[in-house]
């Protein structure tokens, strides 16, 4: 079974992630299924010791977890505010209807209001 996908659901994004997924794991011994990039790193690979390759190992799998585990904050971070956003977004909508049906049911009576006070020397001078 090949890696989890958690990336975008763009077509070209899910395309690049089955290709460079689908293809057989570079063998080390072999260099079959290898990559130029792989070979290269396999190459200098040659000029260490155990002691840093296993330094390196675990230097990179840290990175890669540190990586994980800022990425998860996040999306749970999104999560929460895409909900408290969604709340408020409902409440903005609620707040709109009740005051188009309150501006609705009194625009009448503001006006009449307003033309009542109006002196009529005012009325003149407009």
């Amino acid at each position: 079974m090949g890696e989890k996908y958690e990336g975008d659901r763009e077509y070209n994004k899910l395309k690049k992630f089955v290709n460079q997924n689908s293809k057989p794991p570079c063998v080390v011994e072999t260099l079959e299924h290898c990559s130029k990039k792989e070979k290269t790193f396999i190459e200098e690979l040659g000029k260490w010791d155990d002691e840093k390759k296993t330094t390196e190992l675990e230097g990179f799998k840290s990175q890669i977890d540190t990586a994980k585990t800022t990425q998860k904050e996040l999306a749970d971070l999104f999560e929460k505010q895409k909900d408290v956003a969604l709340a408020t977004m409902k409440q903005q909508e609620e707040a709109k209807t009740s005051m188009e049906k309150i501006s609705k049911s009194l625009k009448y009576k503001v006006s009449i209001l307003e033309q009542k006070l109006t002196k009529p020397e005012e009325k003149t001078e407009m």
